[in-house]
């Protein structure tokens, strides 16, 4: 069929009852209303100025309907505008001199200008209160507002109708404004022909600017085929209602979509596989995804994991639908309950770290400690090993991708996975130590298609050890603190888990005690002697982490400049003798600290034994680590 179009115009209320009756409608590949309010307020300023602002793009399908392909944001807010015309009262809607005469009228004394501003203010409430709809407007009855003022002064009881009379030019000015903004006519842009052609042309409109991300460019580009879903990730039909229940704000219908039938046909395309993914990962391993933002946002992570665990590079993300359709076909819920699997069994590795209980007040279980492409490249590393076969050419590039997503891998089963057991917390520590994934990471990603196994490399004892010395001196070179003092990044808490993980029994890490990451030398008394006594001329790495320590909580706890030794009041509620808090939690002496509390050492003297005590410490906390190297 050929394509053309026309040009043609439609008032602000026409536009407004088209969207109602759903005449107007939304394709399934938009991505719903962005616009804040004052974007809305804008535009309806820029109408109310006569300025131009631009046209919308409508396809009209063949039942005589339209599909907005551009313009959604603006044809909104336009609804919005009739629905709630008194959201856009503004300031230069309001006469200042009939504020002011109002104010004479009132007659009582004080300031002036808290009066005329606590007027305007009631005016305001007044119009909003009162005057949602556009015909609210029109039948508005100035009197009233001369009503609801004298019920703040009440010496305005008999100056009602007054009143009314006074703001009437103001508000029929308002009224007429209003009026004009709708019987605006908005240049539209409508195309009739190919329907197939409409994701191409939305995707070339937008990627002329900023306005949508790669993610919903994909919505509009890739295949429209529908997968059905089993009932097991059911969560992921769910997700996309949601998104669907709220991405227009009741503001205009989406085509073809019914949410009744949505959910009961559990069949979605590949963009909605992808986005319903991320909000299913998110939602059940927070401690592995992050937490899942508003419904109207994408989580990537859905994305790069379908991404490569079929071999695709992440620059390669566009061309998915056609290998999604070409490798999986009708084993879609085959390669998702392969996925999962494979999660399930790398959080039972590295999900320990995540969820330690560390400080209780940073939101542990829910804040991963590496970068989303670090753990969907191991995740993916698991998946290739287990479900699949690649070929690459000279240059490194897939050329094949063999699924057997029945079984795993018979290499899986002899040796890979006990390899992978055996390594990867060993691996994950020291790429986050050595920061490996810092920047954008995406093509760091690619590596695992090149080298599936890298995560079954053996780790030895002394290379793992040489990782933590590389990164505990480049740590404190970099910690040169003083009166601000960094908190704990996700290499200290990582390494905190690490240590603390074989000194915690399983029930501790489930029977709801909290305790806090303290720094041994406290804050205050290390600003203490590098601010006072050395006249702030000495820095040193405060928050080292061999400067840290992990503590029981107790209630009301007074230790905060304090060390251990000298809290009283915090050792009087621990069932646990100094001794014990020694041996499990701080891994320190009284002696070795005594330090801290001599005011005749130098400064020279005190660098020198603060740098002893965070080494000393920091070999004691790689030993429980390293005596503990299997289970890492």
């Amino acid at each position: 069929m050929g394509n053309y179009w026309h040009t043609d115009k439609f008032k602000a209320q026409e536009i407004k009852d088209k969207l109602d009756d759903g005449t107007f409608s939304v394709p399934i590949f938009q991505r719903g209303i962005v616009w804040t309010d004052k974007q809305r307020a804008d535009l309806m300023d820029t109408i109310k100025k006569g300025l131009p602002f631009g046209s919308i793009l409508l396809y009209k399908t063949g039942d005589g309907k339209y599909q907005i392909i551009d313009g959604l944001q603006r044809s909104t807010a336009i609804h919005q505008f009739e629905e709630n015309t008194a959201q856009f009262f503004s300031e230069e809607d309001i006469d200042h001199n009939t504020i002011k005469e109002i104010v004479d009228m009132i007659g009582a004394g004080g300031n002036k200008k808290l009066q005329a501003e606590e007027v305007e203010k009631e005016l305001y409430q007044w119009v909003k209160d009162n005057h949602k709809s556009l015909s609210d407007v029109e039948h508005m009855q100035f009197s009233k507002f001369g009503q609801h003022l004298a019920k703040k002064y009440p010496t305005l009881q008999a100056k009602v109708i007054e009143i009314g009379d006074i703001i009437e030019p103001m508000m029929q000015s308002y009224q007429d404004i209003c009026k004009q903004i709708r019987e605006t006519e908005i240049p539209a842009i409508i195309m009739e022909g190919d329907q197939s052609l409409l994701p191409i042309l939305f995707e070339r409109i937008n990627t002329k600017g900023l306005s949508l991300s790669k993610y919903q460019i994909y919505n509009a580009t890739w295949p429209t085929k529908r997968y059905f879903i089993d009932d097991k990730f059911n969560a992921l039909v769910k997700a996309n209602r949601d998104r669907y229940d709220t991405m227009l704000d009741g503001s205009a219908v989406i085509e073809d979509y019914d949410p009744s039938a949505f959910s009961q046909a559990k069949e979605l395309t590949l963009f909605e596989i992808a986005y319903g993914l991320g909000k299913y990962l998110c939602e059940k391993w927070p401690h592995l995804f992050g937490i899942s933002n508003s419904t109207k946002d994408v989580e990537s992570v859905g994305f790069s994991l379908l991404c490569t665990c079929l071999g695709l590079k992440n620059k390669d993300a566009q061309n998915l639908g056609v290998r999604f359709d070409e490798l999986l076909g009708n084993s879609v819920n085959n390669y998702l309950e392969a996925i999962t699997n494979c999660i399930i069994h790398v959080d039972k590795q590295l999900g320990k770290y995540s969820k330690f209980k560390s400080n209780s007040r940073a939101d542990a279980g829910k804040r991963p400690l590496h970068t989303e492409f670090q753990i969907v490249s191991i995740i993916a590393s698991e998946f290739l090993l287990r479900y699949v076969d690649l070929t690459l050419d000279e240059n490194d590039n897939v050329t094949n991708v063999n699924l057997h997503l029945s079984s795993s891998n018979p290499n899986w089963k002899k040796g890979q996975k006990k390899k992978f057991e055996n390594n990867i917390g060993k691996i994950y520590i020291s790429e986050i130590l050595s920061e490996k994934w810092k920047g954008s990471g995406d093509h760091k990603a690619d590596a695992v298609l090149i080298n599936p196994a890298m995560y079954t490399k053996d780790v030895s004892k002394q290379e793992f050890e040489s990782t933590l010395d590389a990164w505990f001196e480049k740590h404190n070179s970099e910690r040169s603190e003083i009166a601000r003092v960094k908190t704990p990044q996700s290499p200290e808490l990582l390494l905190l888990a690490a240590v603390y993980l074989s000194e915690f029994s399983a029930e501790q890490q489930v029977d709801g005690s909290t305790y806090d990451i303290e720094h041994l030398a406290t804050k205050k008394l290390m600003k203490t002697h590098l601010v006072d006594r050395f006249d702030s001329e000495l820095r040193l790495p405060i928050s080292s982490f061999g400067n840290l320590c992990l503590l029981p909580e107790y209630e009301n706890r007074s230790k905060k400049d304090a060390t251990i030794y000298k809290d009283d009041s915090y050792l009087s509620k621990s069932t646990m003798s100094i001794t014990d808090l020694e041996d499990k939690y701080t891994f320190t002496t009284k002696e070795q600290m005594d330090w801290l509390y001599d005011n005749t050492s130098t400064k020279d003297e005190f660098e020198k034994h603060y740098f002893s005590f965070i080494n000393s410490r920091f070999d004691i906390m790689k030993k429980k680590m390293l005596d503990n190297y299997d289970n890492l």
